[in-house]
């Protein structure tokens, strides 16, 4: 006899779960006894412990609710429990003002859902108390579709939800976020870039061939769209010549109010070549642009010339997406300096093929010689990592075959520099803990003052205007006199050739 489909479908109202990552080691005697400073022990159907979570099955809504409201406490750690099926949902909180408290953000939230008691809490930046404006609570028995935007009051929010509860501004539909949507424009196509002198979609402003700004309505130049008599006929209909004559005359009139006409040239263009020298002295003649991953991505040098693009996880094959991103913010004519500090995640990813790292390396650099013609290029050694692991030990191994590779390059070069960071970041070979930060378990990420280092060592190569070959600059500086010396200090200071 065939079974309803609907009908064998297993329904988990009642169950709701916590990870036990954290807590292994723990028992069903343990779970229990915490339970039941909560509820009542016969409220409680099953205790079920798996290799990553532990499930508890009550008999009632009112026990489930108690549970997943209180939450418990196991070997000195809070814990809280969710809804297996999913019933409760977290809710983000954008643009609130800070100054609106916290009952009247669970006041307006109640439209939406019931608020998990004690759930709702304020976001904070980091290492400090100071609040960031968002706001996070729990919410169950949730509507289907929470809004993006609304109102609290007279001060308009946003709100993100998930368990499938926010819509995509796209495609209206609540089964992925808004940036993994198939109907999204992508801003790296260079379809969906445009002029915004002539509105085409095949070139960008800096390749437009209109000298003056088009008319959106007729195409034509010489005037904007507020301008444009191309309406004019429909608009004013037998009096169009008339109006349109009396606009020539205004304009007319304004070229010869004055009586010394010559003299007001010649005052004209004594005045346009002082705004002209200003302006051409004001111009960037001597621009750097870096191009890294998440630890560039925190550097921060106060100087406008100096054009940080990096963005995390980046590999040397993704060097063209950074590329684009900097012809929206630099002209690369301009560009005197180019520094590329990638090749860790390369390293994460490929693993022992140095050979196909070293051919990506090829193709960045190759890319980077065409984009910027005038621009020494300056290329960072791939930092080591800071552990004993044998995993990383062989990581560390391949960067290094990798870092010598990229100095023989740059020895063969004008263009190219080495600029040799593991020497720095690891004297005799043994990363500096200091340099790093202590709670990546990857060891890949420095720490605030191995970005001081690498601030100072990017602007040393940017001062370095001669065309001698480039040497790491000593890390004396930044290291007390106990420390043990990096083979760069060891070494003599080659002296470049004279400007």
């Amino acid at each position: 006899m065939a079974v309803d489909a609907h009908k064998a479908q297993i329904k988990r109202h009642l169950s709701i779960h916590f990870g036990i990552s954290f807590t292994k080691g723990i028992t069903h005697t343990d779970v229990l006894n915490e339970l039941k400073t909560l509820v009542d022990q016969n409220e409680i159907q099953t205790i079920q412990i798996t290799e990553k979570e532990c499930i508890v099955t009550v008999h009632d809504q009112n026990t489930k609710h108690t549970l997943l409201t209180r939450g418990i406490n196991l070997k000195n750690r809070y814990i809280r429990m969710v809804d297996v099926e999913q019933q409760v949902t977290n809710v983000t909180i954008k643009d609130a003002p800070c100054e609106m408290s916290d009952v009247t953000i669970c006041g307006h939230l109640s439209k939406f859902g019931d608020v998990v008691q004690g759930s709702l809490r304020r976001g904070l930046i980091k290492d400090t108390n100071i609040e960031t404006g968002t706001r996070y609570v729990q919410l169950t028995n949730c509507i289907p579709i929470i809004p993006t935007a609304t109102k609290f009051g007279r001060f308009s929010v946003r709100m993100f939800a998930d368990n499938n509860r926010t819509e995509c501004p796209y495609c209206t539909r609540t089964d992925h976020p808004s940036y993994r949507c198939t109907n999204k424009p992508s801003r790296q196509n260079q379809a969906a870039r445009k002029c915004y002198r002539c509105n085409s979609t095949t070139h960008t402003i800096k390749d437009c061939p209109h000298s003056e700004k088009l008319c959106y309505r007729c195409g034509k130049e010489g005037h904007i769209q507020r301008d444009c008599q191309t309406d004019d006929q429909e608009m004013y209909g037998d009096y169009v010549h008339d109006i349109q004559e009396g606009r020539d005359a205004n304009k007319n009139d304004s070229f010869t109010e004055d009586n010394n006409s010559e003299e007001l040239i010649v005052e004209l263009n004594k005045t346009t070549e002082t705004v002209f020298e200003q302006t051409n002295a004001t111009l960037p003649t001597s621009e750097t642009v870096i191009f890294g991953a998440s630890n560039c991505s925190r550097i921060r040098i106060e100087d406008p010339s100096i054009n940080n693009i990096a963005v995390s996880g980046t590999t040397l094959d993704q060097i063209d997406k950074l590329v684009c991103q900097s012809d929206n913010i630099v002209n690369s004519d301009y560009v005197a300096n180019v520094i590329l500090s990638l090749g860790t995640n390369d390293i994460s990813k490929h693993r022992s093929d140095t050979e196909q790292i070293t051919a990506n390396l090829t193709t960045c650099i190759d890319t980077l010689k065409t984009k910027y013609p005038n621009a020494r290029i300056g290329i960072c050694s791939i930092l080591p990592r800071r552990g004993k692991g044998s995993s990383i030990q062989a990581l560390n191994t391949a960067a290094r075959s990798v870092n010598s590779f990229t100095q023989k390059l740059c020895v063969k070069s004008q263009v190219l520099k080495y600029i040799d960071l593991w020497d720095e970041f690891a004297p005799n070979k043994t990363p500096f803990r200091a340099l790093f930060d202590l709670n990546d378990p990857s060891g890949v990420h420095i720490s605030k003052s191995g970005i001081e280092l690498m601030e100072n060592i990017f602007e040393d190569f940017i001062n370095s205007k001669c065309e001698g070959e480039y040497e790491t600059p000593s890390k004396k500086r930044n290291r007390s006199s106990s420390s043990t010396p990096g083979s760069s200090e060891k070494q003599v200071t080659k002296m470049p050739k004279s400007c």
